[in-house]
C-alpha cells in the first residue's frame, strides 16, 4: 500500500506489481507487468513507512536479453541525457547511458547478447569493451554481496579481523588474529599473487640433459642390457625360445620345420606355364604384323586418292569461274534497263495490246452470229 500511495497508482496498476525483499540487504526489488506503473514507480523518491517519510532511490534494471558495455574517454560530467542523444551504436539499440562516478568512462545498456564493437560519439569512433563488474563488498558488516549505502546493519561497527561487535570505530583488536574474509576484494595488498611459470631455454636444456646425458659410455650402452629402452605392458617384446645368435634360418609352424623341397614341383609348372604364354604372345604378335602393315598401305593410298580429287576440283572451279561471271554481268545488265522492267511489268502499255483486244472481240462476234 506504501508504495501505491507514493507512485499515485491506479488500482489496475497496482494488481500488475510484485515486491521482492532480499534477506541482509536493505533493498526492494518491484517486479511490473505494465510499462504505465513502471513510469510512475521510477519517479517517485519517497515512501511513507512507521510514522516517518524514507528517502529511496529507484532505478529500472535491464531486461533479460540485454548486455552492458563500456566506452572510455568520454567527458566526466556528462548526464544520461546528453549521451542518449550523443551516443548512436548502428544496429544496436541503447537502453541506457551513464558515466561511472566521477571517471570518464560511460556504461551503457544494449538490447542484445554481445556488446558492438564500436559506437558512435558526436560522429567520432570509440571502442566498446564488455563490463566486468567487481564483486560487491560492504565496509559496514564486512559482508560480500552488496555496498554500504543499501546494508541493513548501518549503525553496527565490527572488526576487521575477527568480525566481533565493537564500541567504537576506533578501538581495534591487537595480536595476530586471522582475517574473517579471506577475500580478494576486500584488500589489493593481501591478493595472492600466482606468476606465470616461464620456462627458459637453460632449464629447458638442463632437463633434456638430464633425461639423455651426452655421455658416450652411456650412449653405447643404450642397446645393451645394463641400459635397454624402457617399454610399457603394450609395447613390450615378446621373448624369444632362442637368442638371436643361437637361431637358425629354418622356418618353424607350430614347432615343426617347413620343408621347401615340396614346393618345387608346384613353381616349376607355375614358370612352365608362364613359358608357354610367353610363345604364344610371341605367335600372335608374328601374325597381327602383317595386318597392320597392309591397313597402313590402304591409308596411304586413300589419301594420296583424296589429294588427286581435290586437284581436279580446284581445276573444275578455275574452269567455270569465268562463264559464271559472264552470266552475272548479264544479269545485271537486264536487271538495269528500264524498258525491259517496263515492258515485263505493265503489259498494257505494250503497242500492240489494243490489236490483240480488237481481235479477240470479233472473233467473239463472230462465233455468235453462227
Amino acid at each position: 500500500m506504501a508504495i501505491d500511495s507514493a507512485a499515485n497508482l491506479l488500482q489496475s496498476e497496482a494488481k500488475a506489481i510484485y515486491v521482492d525483499v532480499p534477506r541482509h540487504q536493505n533493498m526492494a526489488v518491484i517486479k511490473s507487468l505494465r510499462d504505465s506503473a513502471t513510469e510512475k514507480i521510477v519517479q517517485f523518491t519517497g515512501i511513507y513507512m512507521g510514522g516517518q517519510t524514507r528517502r529511496v532511490r529507484i532505478y529500472a534494471t535491464a531486461p533479460k536479453h540485454s548486455c552492458r558495455g563500456i566506452v572510455l574517454v568520454i567527458e566526466a560530467g556528462t548526464s544520461p541525457e546528453e549521451l542518449m542523444q550523443d551516443l548512436c551504436a548502428p544496429n544496436w539499440d541503447v537502453l541506457s547511458a551513464r558515466i561511472m562516478r566521477r571517471s570518464e568512462t560511460a556504461l551503457l545498456t544494449f538490447r542484445s547478447t554481445y556488446v558492438p564493437r564500436f559506437i558512435l560519439n558526436h560522429r567520432d569512433k570509440y571502442d566498446c569493451k564488455p563490463h566486468n563488474p567487481k564483486a560487491q563488498f560492504c565496509f559496514t558488516c564486512y559482508g560480500i554481496g552488496h555496498r554500504a549505502d543499501i546494508c541493513a546493519q548501518a549503525g553496527v561497527v565490527k572488526c576487521k579481523a575477527c568480525d566481533s561487535l565493537l564500541d567504537t570505530p576506533d578501538q581495534e583488536h591487537s595480536g595476530n588474529i586471522q582475517r574473517t574474509i579471506p577475500h580478494v576484494q576486500t584488500a589489493n595488498k593481501l591478493t595472492p599473487r600466482h606468476p606465470r611459470r616461464r620456462i627458459s631455454r637453460e632449464s629447458r636444456l638442463e632437463r633434456n640433459t638430464r633425461k639423455s646425458p651426452k655421455h658416450p659410455d652411456k650412449l653405447l650402452l643404450r642397446n645393451s642390457e645394463e641400459e635397454s629402452p624402457r617399454r610399457t605392458s603394450l609395447t613390450q617384446k615378446r621373448e624369444l625360445d632362442t637368442p638371436y645368435s643361437k637361431r637358425q634360418s629354418a622356418v618353424l609352424i607350430n614347432n615343426q620345420e617347413l620343408d621347401f623341397s615340396e614346393l618345387k614341383t608346384p613353381i616349376s609348372g607355375i614358370t612352365a606355364k608362364l613359358e608357354a604364354a610367353t610363345k604364344a604372345a610371341e605367335g600372335l604378335e608374328k601374325k597381327t604384323h602383317p595386318l597392320f602393315m597392309e591397313i597402313e598401305q590402304k591409308a596411304e593410298q586413300s589419301a594420296c586418292q583424296l589429294a588427286l580429287m581435290m586437284e581436279k576440283i580446284d581445276q573444275w572451279l578455275k574452269a567455270v569461274q569465268p562463264s559464271l561471271q559472264d552470266i552475272q554481268r548479264r544479269l545485271s545488265g537486264l536487271e538495269s534497263t528500264p524498258s525491259s522492267a517496263h515492258r515485263f511489268a505493265s503489259p498494257r502499255s505494250h503497242p500492240y495490246a489494243s490489236e490483240a483486244k480488237q481481235r479477240q472481240r470479233n472473233l467473239i462476234t463472230n462465233n455468235g452470229d453462227t
